[in-house]
């Protein structure tokens, strides 16, 4: 038995060239790093990342989702300060709902804090999340991430959402015109393109 396992692997080194080895030896330790709780969320973040592209020119929902005064009640929190989406009528506003322990939510957020480098003058950010502030704190500050943070309740009906990260964008006329489920390439030419007609309007 030994030998027929061993007569096995020689003949399976001499078919392989040196990059078979290397891809096999890769995606074993991928394997094993997807089967660690620790390391799944890392890797999984990281692979996602190499995924988002530019996609082209952003097209606004036709019909826009006009919020209502009701929906626009909305409460957004955090130890700080609180909002309602009344406390923004007439801006432009980012929405993003995510989590600390979702992996295209970590893999997204380098791309939104480009984002908000550019824009946070210009455009109302609201990264919303159902976790503990204690937990979202320890992120920020592990990943250097400064753009805002609040938790939530009773989430309007036309930002409601089944999964996250979901995000929206509310044009100055309280109506959303850009929804996006999954991880996205937020600092895009084609998003700051679409920014820039929604700030001019």
């Amino acid at each position: 038995m030994l030998n027929k396992i061993k007569s096995r692997w020689e003949a399976y080194k001499k078919k392989e060239s040196v990059w078979g080895h290397i891809s096999n030896a890769i995606f074993i330790v991928f394997v094993i790093a997807m089967l660690i709780p620790a390391s799944r969320k890392y890797v999984s973040s990281k692979l996602i990342k190499l995924t988002l592209f530019d996609y082209g020119k952003i097209t606004a929902i036709d019909p826009p989702v006009k919020l209502s005064n009701t929906d626009k009640g909305f409460n957004v929190f955090n130890s700080n300060e609180a909002h309602s989406l009344h406390s923004f009528d007439g801006q432009v506003i980012v929405i993003n709902f995510w989590a600390t322990w979702c992996p295209p939510c970590i893999a997204e957020m380098p791309n939104f804090q480009n984002l908000y480098n550019q824009y946070q003058n210009k455009v109302v950010f609201l990264f919303l999340t159902g976790d503990n502030q204690k937990a979202y704190s320890a992120f920020l500050k592990k990943n250097d991430y400064s753009f805002p943070v609040f938790n939530y309740s009773n989430i309007p009906p036309p930002l409601d959402h089944s999964s996250i990260p979901t995000s929206f964008i509310i044009n100055r006329n309280s109506e959303i015109v850009f929804e996006k489920t999954g991880a996205y390439k937020w600092d895009s030419d084609s998003m700051k393109d679409f920014l820039d007609r929604l700030i001019e309007e």
